[in-house]
């Protein structure tokens, strides 16, 4: 595990020290900091439901309480300031303010190299930043994982199934490769939006889509100026099963609630 120094909320806030933790599938914040952010207005409300119950704590001593997205400050090597952002899930019994999981390290193609005369840096961006860390031992024994084993999870993993080269300022209709496992399960699921993070600061923009498994394709954007290429084979995002995902009435008068808010949007 390394940790580099960051804010968390807002570029002004205190620098905190911030571990990255690939073991950790999701990124955690103790609700003790979530309150404290709250208070100075640095944080958005707490959301419930949805994917909240897609994850359980393997430590019964801590409980979740729910997520929020967050802004995550860093300076780099050279003094550029970095914002990235995160969707963190707020943890009851926390030592710590933040714990950054493999999530994070993915969206943000986060590497590491150690270097016994230099250090230890990771590399946001596919090496486009460097920031300093040290390493330090695991600084919470708490643990999250899917309700699926690991290797159940790789095949919710969801490739590109052709190669494709997107226009600046416009979209294509991917073709995605699902597993035969998959498309037997059940017939339609949600692909949970995401944004690719591609070399100088681009990115491909993925929104939440229902995707038929008899026929799996996408609306990938490329709001950037620069044409960005597709290969067959690269991961595009996770898929989740449509009736653990969505948030699903708690009663009749919540029901009701929902309806009118839909008719209203």
């Amino acid at each position: 595990v390394l940790s580099v120094k960051g804010r968390i909320g807002d570029i002004n806030m205190p620098e905190k020290d911030l571990p990255l933790d690939s073991g950790a599938n999701i990124t955690l914040i103790s609700h003790d900091y979530f309150v404290e952010l709250q208070a100075q207005k640095k944080s958005p409300n707490l959301k419930k439901g949805k994917k909240l119950n897609l994850y359980q704590l393997t430590d019964k001593a801590q409980s979740m309480e729910g997520y929020c997205n967050l802004p995550i400050f860093m300076e780099a090597d050279d003094s550029q300031k970095i914002r990235m952002d995160t969707e963190a899930y707020i943890v009851k019994g926390m030592s710590i303010p933040i714990l950054l999981g493999e999530d994070f390290m993915l969206n943000y193609a986060i590497g590491v190299t150690r270097n016994a005369v230099e250090g230890s840096r990771i590399h946001i961006d596919n090496g486009r930043f460097q920031v300093s860390a040290i390493p330090i031992e695991r600084p919470m024994k708490i643990r999250i994982a899917r309700h699926k084993t690991r290797n159940e999870n790789d095949k919710f993993t969801i490739r590109s199934d052709e190669s494709c080269t997107i226009k600046p300022g416009s979209s294509a209709r991917i073709r995605l490769n699902l597993s035969s496992s998959v498309t037997r399960e059940r017939d339609d699921w949600v692909l949970e939006r995401n944004l690719i993070p591609i070399e100088d600061g681009h990115s491909l923009a993925i929104p939440n889509a229902l995707i038929q498994s008899q026929d799996p394709f996408v609306h990938i954007a490329n709001p950037g100026t620069i044409p960005i290429s597709i290969s067959k084979g690269d991961i595009i995002g996770q898929i989740f099963n449509p009736e653990e995902y969505f948030q699903k009435p708690r009663s009749e008068e919540n029901r009701q609630s929902m309806e009118q808010i839909a008719r209203f949007v």
